[in-house]
């Protein structure tokens, strides 16, 4: 009996800049790894476009990068996918889209004072999920993390720096709207370390499934923290 096998591996070692790179995998199994699941997934220089695309279930998408004026996406669509994404450098845009439960992600920049970077970070319709951002080490960064429409998931931020704009959302409003149903029993832990930083968490309606929780650890001065829990349940906040 012959069996249908999709085990598709990528390795990828870019050097250079004013680079193009668009990778889709439709299937199940597949990887891009790196980080370290082994092997490769490196892009090195400025000036880049890259797009990773994954939709079915155990995929990994993991990638360290470095360069300035980076146009970074990943989106993966599916069940237990890992996706990393490490970026070092000045002046440059990420972008993080999964659909799915019991994922994990952690995206990341900065580790020699990188300013000026952007990363969205968006999980959509799933439970069980773990979202880790971090600034390393940088300041003049923004963050926007935004999970919709689950239930039992934990999103992590944590900042080394100072001036970055950081926003954890789950549920979304105030007033960006979003929760046509959002459950409940989410958890958003902030971990800060640096001055004159604007931080912001919004959690929403939970109908009574669960409750949710914000805990804030800041150290610094000048920071503003703003945390809004809405709707019924056992909501606590630190």
């Amino acid at each position: 009996i012959t069996l249908p096998c999709f085990a598709n591996d990528i390795y990828v070692n870019q050097v250079g800049d004013n680079t193009d790179i668009t990778i889709v995998q439709d299937g199940e199994n597949n990887q891009i790894e790196g980080l370290s699941g082994s092997g490769d997934a490196q892009l090195s220089g400025n000036n880049k476009t890259v797009a990773f695309s994954q939709t079915g279930n155990t995929n990994e998408i993991r990638v360290w990068t470095h360069g300035g004026n980076q146009q970074m996406s990943l989106t993966q669509d599916g069940n237990l996918n890992i996706s990393i994404m490490d970026n070092h450098g000045n002046n440059n845009n990420m972008s993080v889209a999964i659909d799915g439960n019991s994922n994990s992600t952690h995206t990341e920049i900065g580790n020699g004072g990188d300013i000026n970077n952007q990363i969205s970070v968006i999980m959509d319709g799933g439970d069980s999920n773990a979202v880790y951002t971090e600034v390393q080490n940088g300041s003049t960064n923004s963050i926007d993390v935004q999970l919709h429409g689950q239930s039992n998931n934990i999103n992590t931020v944590t900042v080394n720096g100072s001036s970055n704009n950081i926003k954890a959302w789950q549920g979304k409003h105030e007033d960006g709207s979003v929760d046509s149903d959002e459950t409940g029993d989410n958890d958003v832990y902030w971990v800060v370390n640096g001055s004159n930083n604007n931080l912001a968490s919004y959690q929403t309606d939970d109908n009574n499934n669960g409750g949710q929780h914000i805990a804030n650890y800041v150290t610094g001065d000048s920071n503003d923290v703003k945390h809004t829990q809405r709707g019924s349940g056992d909501h606590k906040g630190y």
